[in-house]
């Protein structure tokens, strides 16, 4: 394993890779799946429906395509900034902030007053 075997290959979760075209299919079909899946019923969509009923469809549809393709190049960006920070210490701000929104939630919960519990269940 020269210098030159180890340009050509990414490492993902301990495992050598080969770079290239189908690195990038699989992870644009990895991408295009679980979005996908996740996407269907989500709120975006059951708020497209309700528009498209309300206005124009083709208005409808271009306008949540482009909201949708700024969406996801900020993720793909966000990700690919996310990714040059160290592994462990992107495991210690992970750690931090779901510390910081449990004591929040904790903090919300036991000063909430009788009557806002109520709205809470039948809100859920």
């Amino acid at each position: 394993a020269g210098a030159a075997a180890v340009v050509g290959d990414v490492t993902r979760e301990g495992k050598q890779v080969e770079a290239g075209f189908k690195e990038n299919w699989v992870g644009m079909t990895e991408a295009m799946v679980v979005i996908l899946t996740a996407e269907i019923g989500d709120k975006s969509f059951f708020v497209a429906i309700l528009l498209a009923m309300r206005y124009d469809k083709w208005t409808v549809l271009f306008a949540s395509m482009f909201a949708l393709s700024i969406m996801a190049v900020s993720s793909a960006l966000f990700g690919s900034l996310i990714s040059q920070i160290n592994h462990e210490l992107l495991q210690w701000i992970a750690a931090l902030t779901y510390l910081v929104f449990g004591v929040m939630m904790v903090y919300d919960g036991y000063y909430m007053s009788e009557g806002e519990e109520g709205g809470t269940m039948a809100e859920a």
